[in-house]
């Protein structure tokens, strides 16, 4: 296969962005290299996500383009991985008669495979299992950015009544701490300087295991290299004391965590199977901001649950006027076959779940408005990830808290950790000069 190029569209959240570089690693290895241009591409591939119908819709809307290729006599191999994958592969052939392979999350090692023999028989292939291990090595694809996500555990044992994790990416697996110590080396010598853990709940890696995830983070931070630590996601039931402290102590883990609370209804929180309630979330952000001074709290929030009320949805602005988010990704609930909430009685109409996302999304932007305004003249510690989002002037990195900031600079910056004076707001991010 050497020779051969492939265009990748990854659909979702980080951690499909991750798989998204283990898949290009495993190309890379068969002779493949990436191209941004679908219609010189030997090989389409999809990295889905299942989490929410509109990231399936538009995995739908955009095979229907692709199929236009085909059409119009161009002949690439389109597959479909991810979580939509698991999820939907007894009906993506059906709907889908352009999509030739079919692979789930677990089974992207065998995706040359799969691929030869499709080009070798021309039957579809599909192979969306789950196993008992995941890929986990291989990732030297090429450049590595100076900030790069390093993959600690996958699946989930939490059960949210709304979520489809559970299904598509199957129950929790931590991944052993030298083989994440290895990748981070790895990065760090390819010039990589801050690294994110990530997994569905980086709170419970270890389950069983030598190390805990406090344990892991100070292992990683001994990484010669590596300046900066994040990670996420952080289940609220799981984040403790011990953790908490890591952080105060620390000077490489970076002072933000992200914490879903989903909602400030604890009769929401009960059927969404949280495992908390809206006092004890309150409890730990307040524990979080005493202990690590300066540090930011994002959050998930989702509107609509079934049975949600105008009063439950009162109590979920409550929360977000005293926790004072630094960032939140909103969401409407989307029903996802297979799970609990999907059949629960008391379904929030469209229009008043919509009504709720844009008055959610007010309170927000007025608490990010008056929150950012506070940093303008205030100098930031900040690493230079690269040019500037949209190809504009300067460039672009993010303070210790996360708050991206675009100031002056050229290439020569990208990878240096600097000083920069906040001088603006823009939008719900921040514009800066470099301290002189």
């Amino acid at each position: 296969m050497s020779g051969l190029k492939f265009h990748l569209v990854p659909f979702g959240c980080q951690m499909n962005i991750y798989d998204s570089q283990k898949m290009e690693a495993i190309l890379a290895k068969s002779g493949y290299r990436r191209t941004g241009c679908p219609e010189e591409a030997d090989l389409i591939l999809l990295n889905t996500c299942s989490i929410r119908e509109k990231a399936e819709n538009k995995v739908f809307s955009m095979l229907g383009r692709l199929g236009e290729l085909k059409k119009n006599g161009a002949e690439p191999v389109i597959a479909l991985g991810g979580c939509m994958a698991t999820l939907r592969k007894d009906e993506i052939f059906r709907r889908a008669p352009m999509v030739d392979v079919v692979f789930g999350p677990d089974n992207m090692e065998n995706l040359p495979r799969l691929i030869e023999e499709f080009t070798a028989t021309g039957a579809r292939r599909i192979d969306a299992e789950f196993a008992d291990h995941t890929v986990w090595d291989g990732m030297d694809a090429g450049q590595t950015a100076v900030c790069a996500h390093v993959g600690i555990a996958k699946g989930c044992d939490n059960h949210c009544s709304y979520c489809i994790v559970p299904r598509t990416r199957g129950p929790e697996i931590s991944r052993p701490p030298e083989s994440i110590l290895a990748e981070a080396r790895l990065l760090a010598e390819k010039g990589c300087a801050e690294v994110t853990l990530i997994g569905q709940n980086v709170n419970s890696y270890g389950k069983g295991g030598s190390a805990d995830f406090p344990a892991l983070l100070k292992m990683v931070e001994k990484v010669p290299g590596i300046r900066r630590i994040r990670f996420m996601t952080s289940h609220p039931k799981d984040l403790g004391e011990p953790l908490v402290q890591t952080m105060a102590d620390s000077k490489k883990i970076c002072p933000a965590v992200h914490m879903p609370v989903q909602a400030g209804s604890n009769r929401v929180l009960s059927a969404m199977n949280r495992g908390y309630t809206a006092e004890e979330y309150l409890e730990k952000v307040a524990r979080l901001r005493k202990a690590v001074p300066g540090v930011s709290v994002s959050s998930d929030l989702m509107v609509g649950f079934p049975g949600e009320t105008e009063e439950d949805f009162q109590e979920t602005l409550n929360v977000m006027k005293t926790a004072l988010f630094d960032g939140i990704f909103l969401f409407n609930h989307s029903p996802r076959p297979g799970t609990k909430s999907a059949d629960l009685p008391g379904l929030v109409t469209r229009e008043v779940s919509q009504s709720r996302f844009y008055r959610a999304n007010a309170l927000h932007k007025a608490i990010m408005a008056e929150k950012l305004s506070s940093m303008v003249g205030t100098e930031q510690e900040v690493l230079c990830e690269g040019p500037a989002v949209g190809g504009g002037d300067g460039v672009q990195g993010r303070t210790r808290g996360n708050h991206l900031v675009f100031f002056d600079g050229g290439p020569e910056l990208v990878g240096q950790t600097l000083k920069i004076t906040i001088t603006r707001v823009l939008g719900y991010n921040l514009g800066g000069k470099t301290t002189v």
